[in-house]
């Protein structure tokens, strides 16, 4: 069973539990079993039922009837929508929230999920199938989410997200749905497949019986006056059968509201029709009733403690007892303490009249809630409209960590989008806001603007400890587009300032990469080391300080690779307690098996790296992280062109980012990488079409080592095109670069390249000057890395160069073993012929088991897929790596891909 069970609690810390709460069935409704059966059997039946009227007519009360009907029959889990969720990420936390309580198996923690959905794109495609499977995993009959007030959702992304989310979900699952408007769904493609139930405003209309039966059950209960048949047939005609306005109507204190309705109804209706009846019944109540209800308009629900901070009465509790037995359009979400929740055509009317009665009060009633409200969401809604922008400011920052943690750096900036301009330029607390969101987004331009703005503007207010909380951040964002320069100044600043050690954890982690981005290996090695050490006695100081350490770059040198290996093992402890994408990518990443070339273990670690991105697919970084891998695999095992292709997924993740800045500080050194399988597999034409992008200079933005990269390609193409002279030219400089500025890994090592020209001449003296540095480091670093990255014609030829007693020698042989061992798994050209026939020893039946591996799908879901035993697909797993004579389920999927 996977790890997660449940959804983490700390996701909803900052949501409102009663979203995810069906309200209480009030005990005078009226039954109406045939309506309410039409709609449940649409419920089990249909993929979608819809249940679409204007406001007033008793939607949310069928989905609570219909609901409480299929009690037995179907799980239910509630989803009342509000404006929080008027964005994609808002609105698929939401999502998740409401499945906290259904018993579901996830492969991924939900609050990693929700925190790469941001915007739409791959990203929320990935997260949404990563939720799908989740529900993919329930075991019921039946799971029926009811999505209630879905005409609040009108953001085409969320729309488009929600619409993907219910083509896929699996047949057990439903969705009811509530909505004023018929929603910006793909109700049309949903009804021709038979997928749609709908319950309109026709069928919602009450009929002479039902408001019998009403009005009936509201004299009885004290609530009504008693009309007579004449009443009700008039009450009928002229609402339509709206419920509203006959609860409106029943609910008037005297006949002279009924009497008087004629001309009204003549003149107007709707809207209209109902303020003119919620004014005759707010006039008939007592004066403290009317004041307690304008006073409580504020509120998006009616709790005993927020009701008595608003109105100041000690009886608050009782008071809403009262108003929930004279069924003024209240919902009461819990009955018991009560909290309550008013209709929204009652509550926009209460508004309005608030706004006539006593204007201005409003912003010191929505203080006087803020001061009161638990739910820190709302609090700081209740802030802005109160105008109190301090307070409010405050109260995002407590707000932001775990609203970036669940991605909604979306809900931070619609806040700060209401605040004055003059206090956004230049508050320094909303600047360190703005640069966390783009933070959130890989945006590193933005988050130095921002993050020197909040600095400056601490310094001049004398905050310090607020200064360095901004100041700690710069480095890593300077490195992260190519400010080196200034990255370095930052970190010599850094030093003399009294940081914590949380901020000097952030310091440590941008000084590793700026080690490796100057050539200052020492430093960087220093830097992870002091990391490991304080990450040994406190964990939780891993995060933020190695978000990214996972990368192949960090890996890609031989003097970080003990530090990084040891904090890999702290990681690795840490994913056994469950913990972030980060720490869980750093934990599996296969770099230091590479680097020594040690092959069978390799293949496994990028298969568990492969395992974790898939369920991660989500977050870019280790899409970018994993095609690298892959790439580099290809490559040793002699596929150049599969390295190509896997090269180029990394440079359309990288793309997919959306971030200019970083594209360009980064795309470059992809391309060099990209160039260098080109020139593995002696690609001369494949070469000199990157002329164009490899051919200009460095830029400021790039980092150094991408010149040394632009050197080799420009060496290397000249070797391929026969002009030997300036190869040679080019290569030496490139040398002489590597020294300054050293690769990492898998754009290999230019002294082979150098050596290998100096072969084809026959300066073998020259040849072995310059690779027998690169032989010597591997055998006392332990590392076959470099020399897996060059043809297997160019190795054999310089290992030609070796005297005959080093070759001779124990480590010199325990070297060329392992190798050998990446020869003998390298790949057997095939043409397309009988690639296929590779798979011909396969069943049918594997052959779909195997297209569910290749697709990312686990044993589980396959189960589901074919109908099969998860004991079947296990058995079935087995023999198809048997048969292909694969050790992986990555490499089996391979091959699947592979074939034509």
């Amino acid at each position: 069973m996977d790890r997660f069970l449940t959804p983490t609690a700390t996701i909803w810390s900052g949501v409102a539990a009663t979203k995810f709460r069906a309200p209480r069935q009030r005990r005078e409704l009226v039954p109406r079993e045939s309506l309410v059966e039409h709609a449940a059997r649409f419920a089990l039946e249909r993929r979608v039922t819809l249940v679409c009227a204007p406001a007033g007519f008793g939607k949310s009360t069928l989905l609570l009837q219909a609901a409480a009907t299929l009690a037995g029959r179907a799980e239910t889990a509630w989803l009342s929508l509000d404006e929080d969720d008027n964005d994609v990420n808002r609105l698929f936390v939401s999502l998740l929230g409401a499945l906290r309580g259904v018993e579901l198996e996830w492969e991924v923690d939900p609050q990693t999920i929700a925190s790469q959905v941001q915007e739409a794109g791959p990203r929320a495609r990935a997260a949404l199938a990563a939720l799908i499977n989740a529900l993919s995993s329930y075991q019921g009959e039946r799971l029926l989410l009811v999505l209630d007030d879905l005409q609040r959702v009108t953001d085409e992304d969320a729309q488009r997200l929600l619409a993907d989310f219910i083509d896929l979900l699996p047949p057990e699952v439903g969705v009811l749905i509530g909505s004023r408007i018929e929603p910006a769904l793909p109700l049309a493609r949903w009804r021709a497949r038979g997928e749609t139930g709908e319950v309109l405003m026709r069928d919602l209309q009450f009929s002479a019986t039902d408001l019998r039966a009403l009005a009936a059950a509201r004299h009885a209960s004290g609530m009504s006056v008693l009309l007579s048949e004449l009443d009700l047939e008039q009450a009928l005609t002229r609402t339509q059968g709206w419920t509203a306005g006959l609860q409106l109507v029943l609910g008037a204190a005297d006949r002279s509201a009924v009497e008087s309705m004629q001309p009204v109804v003549d003149r107007t209706a709707g809207r209209h029709l109902f303020d003119f009846f919620a004014q005759e019944v707010l006039a008939g109540l007592p004066p403290d009733l009317h004041d307690f209800l304008l006073q409580c308009a504020v509120l998006p629900e009616l709790s005993p403690a927020l009701c008595k901070a608003v109105t100041g009465r000690e009886d608050a509790d009782r008071v809403l007892e009262e108003l929930y037995r004279r069924s003024l359009f209240l919902t009461a979400l819990d009955e018991s303490v009560p909290v309550l929740r008013f209709h929204d055509l009652f509550l926009e009317f209460l508004q309005m009249r608030l706004a006539q009665w006593s204007p201005g009060l409003e912003r010191e009633l929505h203080a006087r809630a803020a001061r009161a409200e638990s739910v820190p969401l709302r609090a700081v809604a209740h802030w802005l409209r109160a105008g109190e922008w301090t307070q409010a400011i405050a109260l995002m920052q407590e707000c932001v960590a775990p609203l970036l943690a669940e991605g909604g750096q979306s809900t931070v900036q619609r806040w700060i989008a209401q605040l004055p301009a003059e206090i956004v330029r230049h508050d320094p607390d909303v600047a360190h806001l703005q640069a966390l969101c783009a933070w959130a987004q890989w945006d590193f331009e933005r988050v130095v603007e921002h993050l020197q703005r909040a600095v400056a503007g601490y310094r001049e207010q004398q905050r310090e400890a607020e200064r360095m909380r901004s100041f700690a951040l710069l480095p890593r964002a300077f490195n992260a587009i190519g400010r080196l320069a200034e990255a370095t100044r930052a970190l010599a600043e850094a030093d003399a300032l009294p940081l914590e050690l949380p901020q000097r954890m952030i310091c440590d982690g941008a000084r590793a990469w700026q080690g490796l981005a100057t050539g200052d290996l020492a430093s960087s090695v220093s830097a992870l080391l002091r990391i490991v050490e304080h990450a040994e006695r406190n964990p939780g100081l891993l995060r933020p300080a190695i978000d990214d350490h996972f990368n192949c770059f960090m890996f890609g040198l031989s003097e970080t690779d003990a530090a990084l290996r040891a904090l890999r093992q702290i990681c690795r402890r840490e994913v056994e307690r469950g913990a972030s994408w980060q720490i869980e990518a750093m934990a599996w990443t296969w770099w230091p098996e590479f680097r020594r070339g040690e092959r069978k273990e390799a293949e496994i670690a990028l298969d568990k790296l492969d395992e974790v991105t898939r369920r991660l697919s989500m977050v870019p970084a280790l899409r970018l992280n994993n095609a690298q891998a892959q790439a580099w695999f290809a490559a040793a095992r002699g596929d150049a062109r599969g390295a190509v292709a896997q090269e180029l997924n990394t440079l359309q993740a990288l793309a997919d980012l959306g971030v200019d800045s970083l594209v360009a500080t980064w795309r470059r050194a992809t391309v060099c990488s990209l160039a260098h399988y080109h020139w593995m597999a002696g690609d001369r034409e494949a070469l000199r079409a990157l002329l164009p992008v490899l051919s200009p200079p460095l830029e400021p933005v790039e980092w150094p080592f991408v010149s040394t990269g632009r050197l080799a390609f420009l060496g290397r193409l000249a070797f391929l095109e026969g002009r030997l002279d300036e190869a040679e030219a080019q290569l030496d400089e490139a040398v002489r670069h590597q020294g300054r500025a050293p690769m990492p890994t898998f754009f290999g090592d230019v002294r082979l390249s150098l050596a290998l020209l100096q072969t084809q001449q026959g300066r073998r003296a020259d040849a072995w000057a310059a690779f027998e540095p690169v032989l010597v480091d591997a055998l006392q670093t332990d590392c076959l890395g470099p020399l897996l990255m060059e043809s297997a014609a160019c190795i054999d030829a310089l290992l030609a160069l070796m005297p005959p007693a080093m070759r001779d020698g124990a480590p010199m042989q325990a070297l060329l073993t392992r190798l050998s061992a990446w020869r003998d798994a390298a790949p057997v050209e095939a043409d397309s012929a009988t690639v296929p026939a590779a798979l011909d020893v396969l069943s049918e039946r594997e052959r779909e088991v195997l297209a569910h591996i290749a697709a990312g799908d686990s044993n589980k879901l396959i189960a589901r897929a074919l109908d099969l035993s998860l004991h079947t697909v296990k058995r079935h797993v087995a023999n198809i790596l048997a048969k292909l004579d694969c050790t992986t389920r990555g490499q089996a999927a391979a091959r699947w891909r592979n074939t034509p």
